[in-house]
Formats: structure tokens, sequence, C-alpha cells
């Protein structure tokens, strides 16, 4: 900041801890993303593309809603929890993977 620019305290605020968690929680309650709405033409291909993972045992990459990005999950899908609304399968590593089927927006082989 320069003094020619008018305020010289400009650049001098301190801002107490207590307010600056709270302008943080404010810029990620703004960053958060609204969750995209699927047609069902697309639902048709991912329920597609993962009954045909299961069938054949391949690797599927799912991409799924988060609140602050998408993010994407490669899996093998060993089973679909219509009662949980859930999709199970195994990830890299043997990890136990479960994701939420309302959260998932797209997936290929």
């Amino acid at each position: 900041m320069r003094v020619i620019e008018g305020n010289i305290f400009a650049g001098m605020r301190m801002i107490i801890p207590e307010h600056r968690e709270a302008m943080q929680k404010l810029e990620q309650k703004e960053k958060r993303l609204v969750k995209p709405t699927i047609d069902e033409q697309k639902l048709e291909e991912v329920s597609r593309v993962l009954a045909e993972a299961m069938q054949e045992q391949r690797k599927v990459t799912v991409q799924v809603f988060k609140p602050f990005g998408v993010e994407e999950v490669q899996m093998v899908p060993t089973k679909v929890d219509s009662y949980m609304r859930q999709l199970k399968g195994i990830g890299s590593g043997d990890q136990a993977i479960s994701l939420a089927l309302t959260d998932i927006v797209d997936a290929w082989l």
C-alpha cells in the first residue's frame, strides 16, 4: 500500500481470531456448490455402466458430488444396496468404498 493512495492504515489492520474464524466460515459457505440435477437419460446411462461393471467385475470411475467440488473415485462395484441407497465396492489397495447413490453424478468404464 502506498501512502499516495490515501489511507496509510489500511494495510495495518488487525483482526481478532474470533472474527478471522467467522470470516473463514463465511467464505467456505459461499464456496459451497449446488448439487446438479441429473436428467433421466443420464441416470440410465450411469445405471447401465454400473451394472456392466458389476457383471464383468471391471473397474469403473465414478464422479461423486461433494459440497466443495466433484470427486472422482475408481472402484470395482460389488453391490447396490437399494434399501440404504448406497453403492458398495472395492477401491485401490482392497479398500472398501461406500457411496451414496444420490451423490453420484457420472460414471464410466
